[in-house]
């Protein structure tokens, strides 16, 4: 192929072939001529990378925010967030394991914390409606969300850890109410309170008639325990610590309410993380590493134990 500068002064040293393509090779301006000479001089050279620096002076801000723009539109996991950075979202309003108002903001919080601290990670924790918490998962805003009931639908888009605390799921009914029927199955035209983004656990779901309920979905657990005392609600699902937790300290009267004994089913509440996560199993084997070791030191049995209900 035979080549013959064309200008080298346009700071991309346009070469043509016998093809008649042109070529634009500004990073070979030097090179080529050097081997076409004395059709490039040295002044040619110098004037081409001159204005080639120009140019790409003034293409560079243009590529920048181009490169920015598509950053924002990147999944939180490409941030520019430190790579160990764990970036932890939970809710509130679920004592004592998750709630704002707690030191520590609960003892799920705290746990979580502890294995990050064994781990040497740092963490930034977000506290949102429980809703946004699996959003944020799932939009790549966060790395891992706790405290979590499992459900179907989670476990289609969500790893699981190792179980954070063993839990007792009842439902609370007023204790002067004795017109229950002997089974789950039975429960019909009956009003069950489930706070704005509590999910069932599916031992529950299953059981339940679920057309045949009213459901009665207010933000917070003691809105939903204030109703039953009012007999605004016939029933309220919650495990037993999050449950008489709430009412010790709302102000309300324990001996207005009682479990029903027919419904008791022992489950657990986890850390999550998104399966689209590119590190997922990674983050949630290294986090059940550790928190098996915290487990069994003096901090971590004092903290599993410090909130047990006395009920």
């Amino acid at each position: 192929m035979e080549f013959k500068a064309r200008d080298c002064r346009l700071g991309v040293c346009a070469i043509e072939s016998r093809t008649a393509a042109t070529v634009p090779l500004r990073s070979l301006v030097s090179a080529h001529c050097r081997h076409i000479e004395p059709l490039c001089t040295s002044s040619d050279r110098q004037d081409g990378l001159a204005v080639g620096r120009s140019r790409l002076a003034r293409f560079l801000p243009r590529r920048f925010l181009a490169v920015l723009f598509v950053g924002l539109l990147l999944p939180g996991w490409l941030s520019a967030e430190p790579a160990s950075l764990i970036r932890m979202v939970t809710g509130s309003d679920y004592p004592p394991f998750a709630d704002k108002a707690m030191p520590g903001q609960g003892i799920a919080t705290e746990l979580v914390r502890m294995v990050y601290r064994e781990r040497n990670q740092p963490t930034k924790l977000t506290i949102t409606p429980w809703n946004r918490a699996l959003r944020d998962l799932k939009t790549g805003r966060a790395d891992v969300a706790f405290p979590f009931v499992p459900s179907f639908e989670r476990h289609r888009e969500f790893l699981f850890s190792d179980p954070l605390f063993h839990v007792q799921s009842t439902m609370f009914r007023r204790h002067d109410d004795h017109a229950f029927p002997e089974s789950l199955e039975a429960l019909s035209d009956v009003r069950i309170c489930r706070p704005t983004g509590y999910a069932l656990i599916p031992q529950l779901r299953y059981r339940l008639q679920m057309d045949e309920i009213d459901w009665v979905r207010p933000q917070t657990m003691k809105s939903c325990f204030n109703m039953l005392r009012l007999d605004r609600v016939d029933m309220v699902p919650s495990n037993r610590r999050t449950g008489w937790y709430t009412i010790d300290h709302s102000g309300m009267d324990p001996s207005l309410f009682a479990t029903w004994p027919v419904f008791e089913e022992e489950t657990a509440l986890y850390l999550v993380v998104s399966r689209d996560h590119p590190e997922a199993r990674r983050v949630v084997r290294e986090f059940n590493q550790t928190l098996r070791q915290v487990r069994e030191t003096e901090a971590g049995r004092a903290l599993i134990n410090r909130y047990r209900s006395p009920h």
